[in-house]
């Protein structure tokens, strides 16, 4: 596979170690995937990812996926990691910030930490601790420069009315005491309430990192699947419009079906067949 048009708007039935190779080094836009749990959840394949022995091999497991990702991702390009941590003798194993520790360590720069809050998170037996009802989505890039688009999910401001009715008071208090506006603040334009405030973009606010998504259901299809909204705003801060998305771990094609819903490319890569089915039909609205 030489071309970028012979890998794209395909979906790919094997372990992408394998499938990955393949790839053309930085055709790429953006990656975004929830790699899979480490001894939580069976795909009953051999020698999947998740079954190691031990935490140490599973990162580094993780870690040998993501070099190859990042070989083939543009210069320009984001990776997106969905992940959560698990508790092994009543200790937290600190999985997703080995991984990303180890990440750095081989080149890749961190931006985001974003947190997954799922309000409707599945109630916890644990009496000792507080459930656990989000996880990790970060945000890692292989150059200082990279395709970001704030624009295209800024959110609408909540208080613009009340601090621009405020900032009306303030300049008219100014006109009438003769004090000049730059004794407002050492930096008035980034005062909500100044007159001459900057503070509110025209398009809406950053949306910030916290990000309140309720989970999927998908009644036995795959037992972790991630919700489409979670899937909007990486796709489209990080990709361009016609931009290609890859999901090495698609499962039932979440990222696939969302990337091609706003306008992207996708490539998929999935072990189960079952699962590429599904996707297969998600996609081109067929019946299974």
């Amino acid at each position: 596979m030489n071309h970028i048009s012979d890998i794209t708007n395909k979906i790919f039935t094997g372990d992408c170690r394998n499938v990955l190779p393949e790839f053309p080094s930085e055709s790429i836009d953006m990656v975004l995937t929830s790699p899979p749990y480490w001894k939580l959840r069976d795909y009953h394949h051999e020698n999947q990812i998740g079954w190691e022995k031990n935490a140490d091999e599973y990162i580094e497991n993780l870690s040998k996926v993501f070099q190859q990702i990042h070989r083939i991702l543009k210069p320009t390009g984001s990776l997106w990691i969905n992940m959560s941590d698990q508790y092994e003798n009543k200790s937290l194993l600190c999985l997703p910030w080995r991984l990303m520790l180890n990440l750095k360590s081989k080149g890749w720069i961190l931006r985001n930490t974003c947190i997954w809050h799922k309000p409707n998170a599945m109630p916890a037996s644990v009496k000792d601790r507080l459930n656990q009802n989000y996880e990790f989505l970060f945000h890692l890039v292989k150059s200082r420069k990279y395709y970001y688009n704030l624009n295209e999910v800024r959110t609408p401001h909540l208080t613009r009315k009340r601090f621009m009715d405020n900032a009306k008071i303030t300049k008219r208090n100014l006109e009438i005491k003769n004090v000049s506006r730059e004794t407002f603040h050492q930096n008035p334009k980034r005062q909500p309430g100044h007159p001459d405030s900057h503070a509110f973009h025209p398009n809406g606010k950053n949306p910030g990192a916290i990000i309140s998504i309720p989970t999927n259901h998908t009644a036995g299809i795959h037992p972790a699947t991630y919700p489409e909204e979670l899937c909007r705003i990486p796709i489209l801060a990080s990709s361009p419009p016609g931009g290609i998305v890859l999901d090495p771990f698609s499962g039932i094609g979440t990222t696939l079906f969302t990337a091609k819903k706003l306008g992207r490319r996708y490539v998929g890569i999935e072990k189960n067949a079952q699962y590429v089915q599904n996707s297969i039909c998600k996609l081109y609205g067929l019946s299974a």
